[in-house]
């Protein structure tokens, strides 16, 4: 997150308070995670391709591969990340995911 990083940065050298700063950050990623979903150009790209072959072992997994490749507990896609919504430990893959997808 090195672009939230300099916009952080920019706006506390500017006047905004820190807590202040670091709450409208929270709110924003919430809200971004809340509304957003996965892109489809991300589904057909190479990048996700070579992400549910890595995950699954599988050359053309199916949805049910993916699931437990994917969403395995305490093994998960996101399992180590803080969550936007609550900031606990473990988010969604959405969350994961750079903004562009």
């Amino acid at each position: 997150d090195a672009l939230a990083s300099a916009r952080r940065w920019w706006l506390v050298a500017h006047g905004l308070n820190v807590r202040r700063c670091n709450a409208l950050v929270r709110d924003i990623r919430r809200k971004q995670s809340e509304e957003s979903g996965i892109c489809l150009s991300y589904l057909l790209s190479s990048d996700f391709l070579e992400l549910a072959q890595s995950r699954s072992g599988v050359e053309d997994p199916t949805f049910y591969e993916l699931a437990g490749a994917f969403f395995r507990e305490g093994q998960g896609i996101g399992a180590d990340k803080e969550c936007p919504r609550d900031g606990q430990r473990g988010c969604s893959f959405l969350d994961t995911l750079a903004p562009q997808y």
